[in-house]
C-alpha cells in the first residue's frame, strides 16, 4: 500500500466553499460543473429521503435551491485536505431559509480529473444529541474523559491534539 501524506488544502476549502455558495446562490449550472457527473457520485441530505446518485441529484437540488430563493449560508468552520488525487473536506456552516434557522456540516469526498477535482461524494446533516439518537449521552470530548478519571495530578497539560494514553 502506497505511503499516503495529507496536507492541507485551501484549494479543496474553496471548492466545498464554491459547492455550498453556488446552492445558496441558486446557480444550479456551477453545481454542474463542481458535482462529478459518473456513476460514483453519491450525495446525502439531511431528509431520510435524500439519497441522490448522479442521475437524480441536480434535478432535485435545482428544485430544492427554487423553494428556498433567497437563503443565507453562514460559514462557521471549514478544512479541506489532499492526498494525491484524493482530496476531502468537512464544514459547518448556520443556515437560514425564510424564517428557519439551522446549523449544518457538510463533507465532501473529490477526485482529481484531468487536472479538474470533482465532487464524488457529498453529505449534508444537521447535528441531533446523542439522547435523541440512542437514549442516553455517550461522551463526546476529552474534556469529559479528563474529568471522569480520579487523579491526583493536574491533567489540564495534557488536553490538545496528539495522542494519549490512559490508565
Amino acid at each position: 500500500m502506497p505511503e499516503i501524506h495529507p496536507r492541507r488544502s485551501p484549494e479543496v476549502e474553496a471548492i466545498l466553499r464554491r459547492a455550498m455558495d453556488s446552492m445558496a446562490a441558486g446557480d444550479a449550472a456551477a453545481m454542474g460543473r463542481i458535482f462529478n457527473p459518473g456513476p460514483e457520485f453519491r450525495a446525502i441530505g439531511t431528509d431520510p429521503a435524500e439519497w441522490w446518485n448522479q442521475e437524480t441529484f441536480l434535478p432535485v437540488a435545482t428544485a430544492q435551491i427554487e423553494e428556498m430563493a433567497g437563503m443565507r449560508l453562514e460559514w462557521l468552520d471549514l478544512e479541506g485536505w489532499e492526498a494525491g488525487e484524493m482530496g476531502w473536506a468537512a464544514g459547518r456552516a448556520h443556515l437560514t431559509v425564510r424564517d428557519a434557522e439551522v446549523d449544518l456540516r457538510f463533507t465532501v469526498t473529490l477526485v482529481l480529473d484531468a487536472g479538474v477535482w470533482r465532487v464524488v461524494q457529498y453529505h449534508a446533516s444537521q447535528g441531533v444529541p446523542n439522547e435523541e439518537t440512542v437514549g442516553f449521552a455517550l461522551t463526546t470530548t476529552m474534556e469529559e474523559i479528563l474529568g471522569s478519571i480520579d487523579a491526583e495530578e493536574d491533567l489540564a497539560p495534557l488536553e490538545g491534539e496528539g495522542i494519549l494514553t490512559l490508565m
